[in-house]
Formats: C-alpha cells, structure tokens, sequence
C-alpha cells in the first residue's frame, strides 16, 4: 500500500492541537493497514505576540465556554486540558524548540520530536507550565532527550527563529490560515472536524487542484 503522508499544521498555545495530536493517533489506531506519516508543521499562530506574551483582550465569559468545549472533547482522551485565563503565551520560542528537536542528531535517540511534541503540549495544557520562557523550553526538551546545552544556545541565539517564520509564510500561501489543519490526498480539514471525516480525508484521494 503507497503511503499517505498527513500534514498537521500546529502552535503549541492551542488547546484543539494538542487535540489533535490523539486524533493522529486514533487515525493510526483506525487504519492500521494504511502506512500512514504525520508530518507536524509549525504555524506561529500570533507571531505579533512580544516574548513574555500579553493579557488576554477577549472578556472572561469567553475564555469560560472555551474551556467548556475543551472540556466536552477531551473527556472520553483522560486528560485535562487547562486553557490559561490570565495571559496570552508566545509558542516563539517552543517552536524554535521544535525544529530544533527535528534536526538533533542520533545521539538524541529515535522519536525525540515526538516525545519533545508531545512533552511541550503536556507542559502547558497539563501542567500549566510557562513554555513562553527559555528554561521551561530548554528544561521539556532535556527531558525529551535533547542536550540542555545544545538545545539552550540554538534558542538563546535564535537559530531557529528565521525557519519558524518562513514556514508560516509558506503556510500561507498554501491558504492556511488556521490551527490545527489537516492535508492529505489533495484535501483538507480545519479544526477538531468529525473523526469520520478526517478518516475519509487520510483514506480517499482527491484530484489536484488546477490553477489556472
């Protein structure tokens, strides 16, 4: 069976991507058979945000039935997904993390970006921990399996920040223009959509698009 590739377009401050990450997968667990590669790509979802983020601007009743949503789809996962009230996180510098747990070499061990992914997810939305600030990067990332080291002077000299801004660029010229959204066979998917439609979206192919 050819391989589907999945793209999953995310910023570490959006509660619906970290859901997105189980909906992964339960796609994986849905279509075992299907060789099936999910590509995470990063989209800085306020890249207006200073580093130390900023107050919310939406009122409080908001923010309450935001996390009421959460709270509908996450019960059926076992997790508890906290949305911050009080502040507005910058994912700058934890997606700079990202493309740095990408490149790390061999010596971080297989599937460092996943474990690095998920534990900077679980850092905000579980622990309520500030991934807006360099250590608590640097500090999930160690225990992700990247070197403290290596990890702090490729964020403290922001190697990284230039690719994090040409991948949103990039992104939208492709029309993305939200968090997460799901491409594959020529179609895609905004949002926490139905689960039977992301299945179809990974199963059944789509002619390109043609630009005239």
């Amino acid at each position: 069976m050819p391989m589907t590739t999945l793209t999953i377009y995310y910023d570490y401050t959006d509660p619906w991507c970290y859901i997105a990450v189980f909906r992964a997968d339960w796609l994986r667990a849905q279509v075992p058979d299907l060789d099936l590669e999910v590509r995470w790509w990063p989209f800085e979802l306020r890249p207006e945000l200073p580093p130390r983020g900023a107050r919310p601007q939406n009122p409080a009743f908001l923010r309450r039935k935001h996390q009421y949503d959460i709270d509908e789809l996450t019960r059926e996962l076992g997790v508890t997904i906290h949305v911050p009230y009080d502040r507005v996180t910058s994912s700058r510098l934890a997606l700079e993390g990202s493309l740095a747990a990408r490149s790390a070499g061999p010596g971080a061990g297989p599937g460092v970006f996943d474990r690095y992914h998920r534990a900077i997810f679980r850092a905000f939305f579980e622990e309520r921990r500030d991934i807006g600030a360099l250590d608590t990067v640097v500090a999930v990332g160690a225990e992700a399996g990247l070197d403290e080291a290596s990890l702090r002077a490729a964020l403290e000299e922001r190697r990284y920040a230039d690719e994090v801004a040409r991948l949103r660029a990039e992104a939208e010229e492709f029309g993305i223009m939200a968090v997460p959204t799901f491409v594959a066979n020529n179609q895609g998917a905004v949002g926490i959509v139905a689960k039977e439609r992301l299945l179809r979206v990974v199963t059944t192919s789509s002619p390109p698009m043609v630009t005239p």
